[in-house]
């Protein structure tokens, strides 16, 4: 039996419903969440690895929003940066230069591969994201698949028996409802691809062509345009 579960994603991406979803069901499991990249936890006999995705509309309009509130994400630093940072900027990576981080100014920082690198290129830290901890991960599932079909719970069970020692079915999975889509600014519950809304034509179209169609698709997004959710 292995003694941990890791949990791991891109921020904001329903990390929360997945632990929650394991400790209905395995109380004293001992979870270490992450949003860092694969190479930090290499694998090991001790963890198993569950990886959940979202798409990128709702996840990175949902990250500017967590920024932006000192209440949420507790680095007053970033809030005050952010304050007259327009969402536009923030996707087009245009933090990353009006910044005065250290760590910004340091060249081997100035990529996607480190922490605050996604305030350059915010898009592409997300679809790196992804790719990396898909490729590592034998457990990876859908945010959108998981709240609105259950699909994903076979994994989260298989994981949990997996690491207990005994058998979970996937019945027995419980997605708690109150973390579903859970708006900490607005306290609603947010329906998959609610951000469309914030996001012209010319936004829009930059982030589809920075992650590819295709890319999109392999994920189940091949019809991610406005209004389609």
């Amino acid at each position: 039996m292995k003694k941990s579960i890791t949990v791991a994603s891109h921020r904001r991406s329903g990390t929360h419903i997945v632990i929650s979803s394991i400790q209905h069901l395995w109380k004293h499991c001992e979870i270490i969440k992450t949003h860092a990249w694969p190479e930090n936890h290499p694998k090991s006999d001790e963890t198993e690895t569950i990886y959940i995705y979202r798409n990128p509309f709702d996840v990175l309009w949902s990250s500017w929003n967590w920024w932006t509130d000192i209440r949420l994400c507790g680095n007053a630093k970033i809030a005050e940066m952010m304050l007259d940072v327009t969402f536009d900027d923030f996707i087009l990576g245009k933090v990353g230069h009006i910044s005065d981080f250290e760590s910004f100014s340091m060249p081997q920082k100035d990529d996607l591969a480190h922490q605050r690198g996604l305030f350059y290129n915010p898009v592409m830290w997300w679809k790196r994201h992804v790719q990396e901890w898909s490729m590592f991960s034998e457990y990876v599932i859908s945010y959108e698949n998981l709240i609105s079909s259950g699909k994903g719970k076979e994994q989260i069970a298989d994981v949990i028996s997996t690491c207990r020692g005994n058998s979970v079915k996937s019945g027995q999975v419980k997605i708690p409802s109150n973390l579903v889509g859970h708006s900490h600014k607005t306290h609603k519950i947010q329906k998959p691809g609610y951000s469309m809304e914030f996001y012209d034509s010319e936004l829009t179209e930059f982030i589809i062509n920075c992650v590819g169609p295709q890319f999109l698709s392999s994920l189940g997004y091949q019809n991610l345009t406005i209004g389609a959710f």
